[in-house]
């Protein structure tokens, strides 16, 4: 029964420092994950968008099922149906096959790929640069589309998309500060009540002092 207690504690300890030591791979890897869903949503909303417009070849009810998901359409097929419907200077081409080589990389291999040397703490720095340097292709491709997309929205919906970006980013930056000061107002509360704690406890040794120095660091 210890055996198996020892294996399942020794178990815990190494996802806990696996997820402490590997937090920064995680974040940039989920980071690179939703610029390459914005990516790949971004070709499907133009799609839909030059689709209402009457661009030939393009049909209005696959291209809304795409956008939706029901039916499913791969980042290459996707950006295969916008060179073959639209016009498209070669900048944009290149750096759109730039981009799903990033994405399918990101997407497919790159960590499975780099297993080893995630064990050695001495590459995560390299991963890390390595991870934000395929995001960049990515991201470099998407903003080239936007202001394409933020016209045709603005043309076919009347949409403004940089009002409803800052009213998002507004919304976010108002729901994380009530957040984050509660949570400030809950570690003050807890530290508060350790220390008065901790000092009543101590003093009955008489170690108060010693005891409210190190807490203070």
């Amino acid at each position: 029964m210890n055996e198996c207690f020892d294996r399942q504690t020794t178990m815990n300890e190494f996802e806990q420092r696996k997820k402490d030591i590997l937090q920064p791979i995680y974040f940039g890897a989920g980071a690179a994950l939703f610029d390459c869903q914005s990516f790949e949503y971004g070709i499907a909303y133009l799609l839909h968008l030059f689709s209402r417009l009457g661009t030939k070849g393009l049909n209005i009810d696959k291209a809304c099922a795409i956008l939706d998901g029901e039916e499913k359409k791969t980042a290459g097929q996707l950006i295969g149906m916008l060179k073959k419907h639209v016009d498209l200077s070669v900048t944009i081409e290149n750096e759109l096959a730039s981009a799903l080589k990033a994405r399918n990389n990101l997407v497919h291999h790159f960590l499975i790929d780099n297993v080893e040397r995630m064990t050695k703490v001495k590459e995560h720095d390299s991963l890390v640069a390595e991870i934000r340097l395929l995001r960049s292709k990515v991201r470099k491709s998407h903003k080239q589309l936007e202001p394409i997309i933020a016209s045709l929205a603005a043309l076919t919906d009347g949409l403004n998309l940089d009002d409803f970006a800052n009213e998002v980013k507004q919304d976010f930056m108002r729901e994380t500060n009530a957040s984050l000061l509660a949570q400030a107002d809950h570690l003050r509360r807890w530290r508060s009540f350790g220390i008065g704690l901790a000092t009543a406890f101590a003093s009955t040794f008489g170690r108060g002092e010693r005891i409210r120095g190190y807490l203070r660091h």
